[in-house]
This record gives structure tokens, sequence and C-alpha cells, in this order.
């Protein structure tokens, strides 16, 4: 089948890159427009347009989906399917009635849980051990329409959310292609999702980010682990921000004292922070301004004497 690819971040790229290699030509890409990046705030292409650019295919980055202009130049390139990888917008209703096999999606998540824009994430954050990907029929609601194709993912005890993503990309591009040959052949069952049963995976904030040191040790654990690369787990340590980049939790070790408070600061024991239930060992962090460390490497240059405070920051 001839196909369209939309897609922007570099979840996206193995996705495209599996297309490249299987029987499917990619007749073209649509990605977002160019975004301002870096300090200069210089508009810079997406990861997909990149790529596209370098197979010298055309790549289209519409303001609005719906532009007559745009759906005429789409509906003349003869694409049979729409193929969309974390493209980033709703696609409205004349844009998917254009393909003959119609449009699916690769979604980061075993639909219908964590609808939205940060399944990854969530799934860490909720503590959750597998996860996996969904090739679903695009409707016109939010990762709503009949499945396709899941692979189930687990979730390494140890792993954050960018390197748990980097795994997903790849299994998804498999994923997509297989989906794409069931089609092609008329092999597809959809299945409706149960709805009864959708979760939702909102769009991160900032304020995600603050820890908040009254909950449990394993649940800071996850929140370390999910809420990176963005926007970073961070705490206060005086009137500095601390970002906290890996750290072990030990829900059974119990302490009389406030949530925050150092209970270790010896660069060979560690540094042990007390909990709203157990308590929380950092291992490594990122000082304002500064590098990320191991947490002794830290105590060397900045001591911190027992009893000080952790309290809740943002970056």
């Amino acid at each position: 089948m001839k196909i369209l690819f939309c897609g922007t971040p570099a979840f996206a790229l193995p996705s495209l890159e599996k297309l490249f290699k299987s029987g499917h030509p990619v007749v073209g890409v649509v990605t977002q427009p160019d975004r301002p990046r870096g300090r200069c705030r210089t508009p810079q292409p997406s990861p997909v347009k990149e790529l596209a650019l370098s197979h010298s295919l055309p790549v289209f980055q519409p303001q609005r989906l719906s532009d007559p202009v745009f759906l005429s130049s789409i509906q003349r390139m003869g694409a049979e399917c729409a193929a969309v990888v974390a493209y980033g917008r709703l696609l409205p209703k004349e844009f998917l009635t254009l393909f003959r096999h119609g449009a699916i999606n690769l979604h980061a998540s075993l639909l219908p849980k964590y609808r939205g824009a940060a399944p990854i994430q969530w799934a860490v954050l909720r503590g959750e051990t597998e996860t996996g990907v969904t090739v679903f029929e695009l409707d016109e609601q939010l990762d709503h329409g009949p499945i396709l194709l899941q692979t189930r993912i687990p979730i390494l005890p140890e792993e954050n959310a960018a390197s748990l993503a980097g795994r997903m990309a790849q299994t998804g591009g498999m994923t997509l292609v297989e989906a794409l040959d069931l089609l092609e052949t008329g092999m597809t069952s959809p299945v409706p999702q149960e709805d009864s049963q959708a979760t939702q995976a909102p769009m991160l904030t900032k304020e995600e980010g603050i820890i908040r040191w009254e909950l449990p040790a394993e649940e800071i654990r996850n929140r370390v682990r999910g809420l990176q690369p963005w926007p970073g787990a961070t705490t206060g340590l005086g009137d500095k921000p601390l970002k906290l980049l890996a750290v072990i939790a030990d829900p059974a070790r119990a302490g009389s004292a406030s949530p925050g408070t150092v209970l270790s600061s010896d660069p060979t024991v560690g540094l042990w922070i007390q909990t709203g239930r157990g308590q929380l060992r950092i291992d490594r962090l990122q000082p304002a301004g500064g590098n990320p460390m191991s947490a002794a490497e830290f105590l060397r240059g900045h001591p911190i004497r027992l009893g000080d405070k952790l309290r809740s920051q943002q970056a």
C-alpha cells in the first residue's frame, strides 16, 4: 500500500525507518510546523521532517489540517492509508476519509488504558509493571477507535520513562508494519475499545515535577522515574532546586522524622530522606546550573547536615 506518514518527535522515527524497509512505499510525510528551539529560539524542523528530507520525501506542515489546499494536495498523492505516530494533533474527518484503507495510529499504551498525550510517563508514574503499544483505527475522538493489534512490553524495575520510550518506539515500529500487512491482506478483525475501562494520560506540567515528601517513598520513586526527561522531579535544598535523577525506595524503613528530613548525608552510606511512608535514598541528582552527578560527589562539595529539610520547589 502507498502510505502517508504523519509524525513529529523522535519517538516516531523507528516507525518511519521500518516503513522504509517494508514493502509499503511512503509517498509523503505530514509533520508539525517548525518550532523555536534553543536559546536563540530559532525555528527548527522536527526529527520526522529531517528524516523525511534525507529520503527526498515530500513534507507537509499545515497550520490547519482542514485547509482545502492541503487536503487537495494529499488527495492527489494517492496514498491508500495514513500511518500516524505521535503527530500531536487530532485529525479531522475531512482528512481521515481521504484514504481507501483509512488512517491507523500507533499509541504507546495498551488502550483503552492511558489515552492522551503522555501514556509512557503516566504508566511509570502509576507504578505499572507492564505496558505496550496499540495500533488502532482513527476516528474523530482521542485514542478511541477500534483496535487492530497490540504488543505487550514489560516495564523494568529501574527503568525510567526515557529509556522505556526508546524500547517502545522500536517495538511500536514493528507492530505498525505488521498491522499494515494485515490491513492490506484484509486479515484484520478490529475490536472496539471498552470505554468503561479507559484511563487518561494528560499532558504533563512543570507542577507535576515538584516532589511532595509527604507521599510514600515508592510513589516518589515512580515520579522520579516517570518524569524523565521532562519536566524532571525537583526538590529544594535551602533556596536552590535539586533535580533528582535516580533514587532507591525502602518502604519498610521506618522513621519518626517529618517528611523531607535528611536522615543520612554520609557519602559512603548515602543520602537518605524521610518520606510520608518509608525512606528514600538519592543516588543521582543535578544541582541548579550544574551537571548530573552521584549523591556522593554532591555531598563532598555541598555538606548537608542531619536534620536539614528538603522541600517542595519547582526548578
